[in-house]
Formats: C-alpha cells, sequence, structure tokens
C-alpha cells in the first residue's frame, strides 16, 4: 500500500519500473500504468489495484479460440451458424517465436505456448478465410496473456459477410444541445429537414432527410454504411458545436435488422449567453508535471483570449497564478504570452498544451487546465545516462546472458543546442552533463560497432529527455537484435501501371515516398520508404517476410486497384538471398475532354484534346454539326495521332477532308474498361 496527501485535482501515480524492487518483466494484469486519479478535499481517494504477472520462460500454458460465420451480423454466435473450419491463425509467442494452428472441424483452435503475452493473428490470405467478410465478435490480432498450466481462452471471432442482396435498414437522429452537455435533455428540440449523405457497403450514395422528429431512416445493403451530416443544409444550426456523436460516422448494417447510428447533438454558442474560462499557471521547479508544495504560482502573465465570436481580450493572472474571463459561449482558445516579461524566459512547458481550445457553455465556470512550465538554467546542469545492449532472443528486455554494446558515439544535442559526442563504455553505458532542459540523444547507426541490420526492439532513436538540475536522468535502455548469419534483403518496386496491363512499361514512372511494412519470421517489424523511383530495401532475418504496403500513405495513389503483385506479400528468403518483389498500381483518372479547337496551325489547341482515354480498352467518338450531320467519326481516339483537327471525314454534305467552318458542334464519346463496362458522354466543341 501506499499513500500521500496532495493537493486536490487530478493527480498521476506511476510506478517506478527501474525500482530494484519491482518484477523485472512482469505483465499488468489489473490496474493501469500511470493513473490519473481526481482528488477532493478531505476524502481518501483510492487509485486502484495494481497486480503483475511474471512470466515463466519454463512454464507453459495452453491458449484456445474459435471462429464462426456470424449470418446476421448480431455479433453472436446464433444455433444455426456454421464455425469457421481449416483458418490458419499465426500465433507470436512471449518468447516471440512464430507457430501456425489451424481451426478443426468446430471452428476452434488450440496451441502449447510459454507463458506471458501471446498474439493470435487470423491468416485474412488463407483460401478459407470468408473473403470481404466484416469482423463483428472479437478483434484481430489479440493479445492474451497466457498463465502456466492453464488452458486460456482468446475469444470468439464472429464475421459477417455483407450480401449485397441482402438489406438493413440504418436509422439515427439530430437534435440541439441547448445547454452544450452531450445529452438531449428535456425540452431541447429536434433537428429536422436536414440532409444526410449516404454512402453504403457498395459504394452507392443517396441523401436521407431528417422528419419532425430529427430522426432519417435509409434502407441499405447489408455492410460498412457511412453517414455525413450536411453542414450546408439551410436547416443545419449554422455554427454550432458538435457535443454528441461524431461526423461522419461508419456503421455496419446487418440484413434485416433496424440498426441505430447514433444520436448527433449540436451546440449554437448564443453571442448573448456567457460562461467563465479559468485556468493556472505555475513554475514547474522540478519539471515533473506536477505543482509540488514550494512551486510558485506565475503572476501577473498576460492571456490572449479569443472567444466563440472571435473577439479577443487578454486577462492576467493573479497573485495566485489563475486566470478568469466571462466570454460567449462555445469553442474559446486561451494563448499564453510568452513574450510577457512575467514569462519565464526560456521555459519547456512540462503540464498541459498551449494554446488550448475549451468549449464555454453558458452560466457555468469551465477550467481550462493547469499549465506548468520548467525553467532550465545553463548555469545548472544535469547528467543524462542511456544504455546499449543485444537483445539476442528479441524479447525487447536485457536478459542475464546478453551483451551489452561497447564503443557506439551518441550524438547528444543540449538545451542550448551544442553539441557533443559520447560513447558507450564496456558496459554498454553512456553518459554526458549537459544544461538543464530538453536534450536530444541519438545513436550513430553509421559507426563500425553498431549492429549492421540490427532491429530494435526496446527504446526509441532519436530520443528527447528533459534533463533537471543536479539529477541524474536515465534516458532509456536501447536494444538490438540481429542474426548476422541469417540475414537477407528483400527488395521491392512500387510503380504506376499507367496502362493497366499489369507490367512496368517503359515511361510507367514509380511511386515514390510510400511506407512499407516488413516483418520477418521473428515478428520484428521494420519500415523503409520507396525512393524517388518506386524501389525499396530492407535488411531482414532469413525465413518466411510479410511485406505489407501501406496504402492509407498519404503518398500512396488513391483508388488506386493493384495489377501486379500481392499486398501483403509473404516471401520465403535463405540466408544471404536477395529478392525483389513488384507491385504495379493502376488508378483510373477521370477522362477530361477540351472542347475549344482551333486548327489554325499554330501549335495551340489545333485538334481535339481528351485526356484519359489511353486507361480504357476501346473508345469511339462521333461528331455533329448543328443541323445533326455526322462529320466526324472515329476509333481508337488519340493513338497514332488519330485525332480530330477540324477537317470532315467525308459524309453526305460535307466532302472529305473539307475544312469545316467555325461553330458550335456535338460530339458523342463512348469508351469501354477492361471489364466490359461502356460510358457514354455526350456534350459540345466550338471550332474557331
Amino acid at each position: 500500500d501506499w499513500s500521500v496527501v496532495v493537493p486536490t485535482g487530478n493527480t498521476e501515480s506511476d510506478i517506478d519500473e527501474s525500482d530494484p524492487d519491482y518484477p523485472t518483466g512482469s505483465i499488468q494484469t489489473e490496474g493501469t500504468d500511470p493513473t490519473t486519479t481526481l482528488v477532493i478535499p478531505n476524502t481518501i481517494t483510492f487509485s486502484d489495484n495494481d497486480g503483475f504477472f511474471n512470466p515463466d520462460p519454463d512454464g507453459t500454458g495452453t491458449l484456445t479460440g474459435h471462429l464462426y460465420f456470424d449470418d446476421n451480423g448480431n455479433g453472436t454466435q446464433d444455433g444455426l451458424e456454421a464455425d469457421l473450419a481449416n483458418v490458419d491463425v499465426f500465433i507470436t509467442d512471449s518468447q516471440n517465436n512464430i507457430q501456425v494452428v489451424t481451426t478443426d472441424a468446430n471452428g476452434d483452435w488450440s496451441v502449447v505456448v510459454p507463458t506471458g503475452n501471446t498474439e493470435s493473428d487470423i491468416d485474412e490470405t488463407d483460401p478459407d478465410y470468408p473473403t470481404g467478410s466484416i469482423q463483428t465478435e472479437g478483434t484481430d490480432p489479440t493479445i492474451t496473456t497466457v498463465i502456466p498450466n492453464v488452458t486460456t481462452f482468446s475469444e470468439n471471432d464472429g464475421f459477417f459477410n455483407p450480401d449485397p442482396d441482402n438489406t438493413g435498414t440504418l436509422t439515427g437522429h439530430l437534435y440541439l444541445d441547448d445547454n452544450g452537455n452531450g445529452n438531449q435533455d428535456v425540452g431541447e428540440p429536434d433537428l429536422p429537414d436536414v440532409d444526410v449523405l449516404i454512402t453504403d457497403s457498395q459504394n452507392n450514395t443517396q441523401t436521407v432527410t431528417t422528419d419532425a422528429n430529427g430522426d432519417w431512416s435509409v434502407l441499405v445493403p447489408t455492410g460498412g454504411t457511412e453517414s455525413d451530416i450536411d453542414e450546408t443544409d439551410p436547416d443545419y444550426p449554422t455554427g454550432s458545436i458538435q457535443t454528441e456523436g461524431t461526423d461522419p460516422t461508419t456503421t455496419t448494417v446487418i440484413p434485416n435488422v433496424t440498426t441505430f447510428s447514433e444520436n448527433d447533438g449540436f451546440f449554437i454558442p448564443d453571442p448573448n449567453d456567457t460562461g467563465t474560462l479559468t485556468g493556472h499557471i505555475y513554475l514547474d521547479d522540478n519539471g515533473n508535471a506536477t505543482q509540488d508544495a514550494g512551486e510558485v504560482d506565475l503572476a501577473n502573465l498576460d492571456v490572449v483570449i479569443t472567444d466563440s465570436q472571435n473577439n479577443t481580450q487578454t486577462v492576467t493572472t493573479d497573485a495566485n497564478g489563475d486566470w478568469s474571463v466571462v466570454v460567449p459561449t462555445g469553442n474559446t482558445q486561451s494563448d499564453i504570452d510568452e513574450s510577457d516579461p512575467d514569462f519565464p524566459a526560456g521555459a519547456i512547458q512540462t503540464e498541459g498544451t498551449d494554446p488550448t481550445v475549451t468549449t464555454v457553455i453558458p452560466n457555468v465556470t469551465t477550467f481550462s487546465e493547469n499549465d506548468g512550465f520548467f525553467i532550465p538554467d545553463s548555469n545548472e546542469t544535469g547528467t543524462l545516462t542511456g544504455h546499449l545492449y543485444l537483445d539476442d532472443n528479441g524479447n525487447g528486455t536485457q536478459d542475464g546472458f546478453e551483451a551489452d554494446l561497447p564503443d557506439i558515439d551518441i550524438l547528444i544535442t543540449d538545451s542550448q543546442n551544442n553539441t557533443q559526442t559520447v560513447s558507450t563504455d564496456a558496459n554498454g553505458d553512456w553518459s554526458v552533463v549537459v544544461p538543464t532542459g530538453n536534450t536530444e540523444s541519438d545513436i550513430d547507426e553509421s559507426d563500425p560497432d553498431y549492429p549492421v541490420g540490427a532491429v530494435q526492439t526496446e527504446g526509441t532513436d532519436p530520443t528527447l529527455t528533459t534533463v533537471i538540475p543536479n539529477v541524474i536522468t536515465f534516458s532509456e535502455n536501447d536494444g538490438y537484435f540481429i542474426d548476422e548469419d541469417q540475414l537477407s534483403t528483400l527488395t521491392g518496386r512500387l510503380y504506376s501501371d499507367e496502362n493497366n496491363n499489369g507490367t512496368q512499361d517503359i515511361g510507367e514512372p514509380g511511386i515514390p515516398f510510400v511506407s512499407v511494412e516488413i516483418e520477418d519470421d521473428t515478428g520484428f517489424m521494420q519500415v523503409v520508404d520507396t525512393d524517388v523511383n518506386g524501389d525499396w530495401s530492407a535488411i531482414v532475418n532469413s525465413g518466411d517476410i510479410i511485406s505489407l504496403i501501406d496504402v492509407t500513405d498519404t503518398d500512396f495513389p488513391e483508388n488506386a486497384t493493384q495489377t501486379e503483385g500481392t499486398n501483403p506479400t509473404l516471401t520465403t528468403l535463405n540466408p544471404n538471398e536477395v529478392f525483389n518483389e513488384v507491385d504495379g498500381f493502376f488508378t483510373e483518372r477521370d477522362v477530361i475532354v477540351y472542347n475549344a479547337v482551333s486548327p489554325n496551325g499554330d501549335g495551340r489547341n489545333d485538334f481535339l484534346r481528351i485526356d484519359g482515354l489511353e486507361q480504357f480498352e476501346t473508345n469511339s467518338i462521333e461528331i455533329f454539326n448543328r443541323n445533326g450531320v455526322r462529320v466526324y467519326e472515329t476509333r481508337d481516339y488519340g493513338s497514332n495521332d488519330n485525332l480530330f483537327r477540324g477537317f470532315s471525314d467525308g459524309r453526305i454534305t460535307i466532302r472529305k477532308s473539307q475544312k469545316l467552318p467555325s461553330g458550335t458542334y456535338f460530339y458523342i464519346l463512348n469508351y469501354t474498361d477492361v471489364d466490359g463496362r461502356t460510358t457514354k458522354r455526350q456534350g459540345y466543341l466550338y471550332i474557331n
């Protein structure tokens, strides 16, 4: 048991895992760490029970799980719903060993593993996995703590397969949250006549409108459906703040059931209504992000307030470091004036954020936050230390037999932007005396003593640590795993398959700056980026390697379809082997018709330009004059200089190769994709 008397308010308790009496390598099984607890005056407040389990690598337990078809999508296996047999599940145990188990005829799997945290990951590429399904029960992957000599059940994993021929009803509700408390209280009105844009699981869109009760309802195919409130609707409360719900919202619709999306509440700040906003600023002398006894308040410090009406005013902290202001209701920004003479120059904020946005509601005092500042003193110093080691078994902890990493350089950049280099000693330790404040430590991976091809399993690099005066501050342990005899090289290329033929042809560019996540069969991950040519490379441990292209990367082309390769890709590499994988992506571009033609030979607009046709299998175009007479027609427009240059191709009233007169003409354009779908476009063009 521990006990402490503190000022009232939110208090953080953080168990010191570096304490010699802390059970090293343990897993927390009850409670959280750190924990924030609200302390109220003159009361004993219990934080929580914190329980720790220490896995024994020599002890084992059994882990099980179950997979099934959730035909009705209700998140439970009902009597007639089938089990999922013959599906592989990847098991990564607490020692980072990997094995594969398969569900039996009853959809069950079971495995004996060392005690500790074990990950189970369902193989979605397995031929028996229901492609395109949505998980309705359980999570994937799942971490479960295995304890000795016990059978531990991981979870039920249920999968619902949307059927475009099945439908369900999705509903929602909009209301005005007059008091801004995030609930619709008695007397708070509904929001009628507001449009909601619906995008269903088949990417069809439609618009529904809330009725007199603020409710909306729509019949859609089963699967994930997005509802997006139209904030441009004239009946939408302009300038409102959403206090309940999210927008847009995605909800899984299941067959023959009415699924409620959510309540969406909106608070309209009234410039005639006001509330009080307060805050507190103090000096955090010891840099621990809490105002301890004896740490002074910051008085006479200006805070710039920008209210919901964009009016600004300045308030000043009093002798207790508190500030207070009456403002219109709505989102209000408080910005501490760091140019104020009373602001501690060079201070580092250790608690709170600046600026801060807080929603002010009517007739209530709303507390913004505590803002604590630590002042590094260039005349004061502290000691920063760290430790590097080889993590031979890759478990993220230095076990007794694992060696330290000596003679590796660490680049130190202190709070005064001075740099120096220190080296690890024979014990893998480094230490440096620096001015107080934020200090960056950056391990030199080009150092000859750095383990080439190593994967960091504990710590981060570089690391930013706040150094406080006259104290030894430990940065972190940095552990590295490497097996030099088992290294291989995996390379790849991403390219834009502009003609959609599944091969990178001359002129088709690479896709640069896209992240690729690499996981080897020891469970270690690294992320590499494609270069300007779309190429990437990674040194990996030999064995089974999974490479996953991050299709959410901002540099990855939107709406791209893979035409060559797979994602993710499983590759088996032998030691010292080099393997290259190629991934092509086709992005359908819009067809754009530039409908002005001036065939006078000046090199500008001399022909009818149509962009985007090259991505389709076939196309045809017909051009008519204002009398409906066809003056031009062709197939495969744009190929082999097949272009309309303002000349007739020979019809009843206009001779072949005769230059057409200036005026307005009309076109019919057809183009067909690789799946045989034809699009018809009609429009006009003007010849001058």
